[in-house]
């Protein structure tokens, strides 16, 4: 029974690590610098050698990135008509931590805006610059400025 007991809290518990790494996300954005999501830590770091680039309102891949979706099937009890309603969640909403690591030069233009949940950020000193709106909505945001480039240019 103990064995049996075992085997089964075991499968349970693969299960469950393997789910949570179904939310995982990376991607490469067209300069080549790379960006990658780990659910369990909350954590997005951007890595690479360059400039993140700048983006237009809500269009950097982190930001417009589904995690997962939830969908709602009613049925009216009078028309016998089904709605279904589908409800994004989005990787933006799940972001606590942000790393940018050594090697990028700047951030672009609304990178990291409406990022609501973000609490800290660590900046690598290779940065040079950080463009407008850049963190924008990020209002629990508290700043790493440990080793930062005291010649940052911060626009807006």
């Amino acid at each position: 029974m103990k064995k049996f007991l075992f085997v089964m809290l075991s499968a349970l518990f693969a299960v469950n690590v393997a789910a949570q790494s179904d939310f995982d996300r990376n991607g490469t954005l067209s300069n080549g610098i790379t960006w990658s999501y780990t659910f369990d830590k909350m954590t997005l770091t951007i890595s690479g050698q360059g400039n993140i680039t700048n983006f237009g309102w809500n269009e950097a891949p982190w930001l417009t990135e589904v995690l997962f979706e939830e969908v709602e099937t009613k049925k009216n009890p009078i028309t016998g008509k089904v709605t279904e309603t589908i409800t994004y969640y989005y990787l933006r909403d799940y972001v606590n931590h942000l790393v940018i690591s050594q090697g990028i030069n700047s951030i672009g233009t609304n990178s990291f805006a409406n990022m609501i949940n973000i609490e800290s950020a660590t900046l690598s000193s290779s940065i040079t610059s950080i463009g407008d709106n850049a963190f924008l909505g990020c209002t629990n945001l508290k700043l790493n400025w440990n080793n930062i480039n005291e010649n940052i240019n911060i626009s807006g």
